[in-house]
């Protein structure tokens, strides 16, 4: 019930704790700091008497701001994203790439995949990427000149970097719209959803097939 999952009920109240597994990493919140460490020391009572100690290194106890599979989760601000200083460093990474005028498709997918990490805090922005796709795939593992078009997407994503986080505090919107492509008619369809529309949808993120 308390496990984090697409279906799973996520509303934080009183000294509830949700935790989270991500391969071999344990997360937890609450808005109680005191059920928080209580559910820690449990946990951790638990894996040490299964011979299972964890890494001191690696834990973090309860704190208001937590950085966790890559993201930050700042309690205080109530968003989730990349921690600034790691969108920073890819931001930087980027231009950097873009500053060479050339690479290979691989190369730019990993670059890509990077950002498509960044980019699921606000989903929209993965819009900016067409030409980067196309790209890739033509190139694969030859050494191109980067197009105008792939220049002009990774500066566009660069520039979104601030935005790429999402709000705890904003709730869901009780409709699902769905429009098409077109530069004369008008086709967009709405219908309301009872509950979290969120619900809809699982939260995995399905990554293309790997280049050759």
């Amino acid at each position: 019930v308390d496990r984090l999952s697409p279906s799973a009920d996520t509303l934080l109240s009183g000294s509830r704790v949700l935790h989270g597994v991500y391969v071999d990493d344990l997360f937890m919140f609450s808005l109680d700091s005191n059920a928080l460490e209580v559910a820690q020391d449990e946990y951790l009572t638990a894996v040490v008497a299964l011979g299972l100690p964890p890494k001191p290194s690696k834990v973090v106890r309860p704190c208001r701001v937590l950085d966790c599979i890559g993201w930050q989760v700042d309690g205080d601000q109530a968003t989730v994203g990349m921690a600034p200083r790691a969108l920073d460093a890819l931001v930087r990474a980027t231009r950097k790439f873009m500053a060479k005028g050339c690479g290979t498709g691989l190369q730019l997918s990993r670059v890509i995949g990077h950002w498509t990490w960044a980019c699921l805090a606000n989903r929209p922005s993965l819009s900016v990427f067409a030409a980067c796709y196309r790209y890739a795939q033509m190139a694969r593992h030859r050494s191109w000149t980067l197009w105008p078009s792939v220049i002009n997407e990774l500066s566009i994503v660069c520039g979104l970097a601030p935005l790429l986080y999402a709000s705890l505090r904003i709730s869901s919107i009780p409709f699902l719209t769905a429009c098409d492509a077109s530069e004369s008619g008008v086709g967009v369809s709405q219908t309301p959803v009872p509950g979290d529309p969120l619900d809809l949808f699982s939260a995995g993120y399905v990554a293309p097939e790997p280049l050759d």
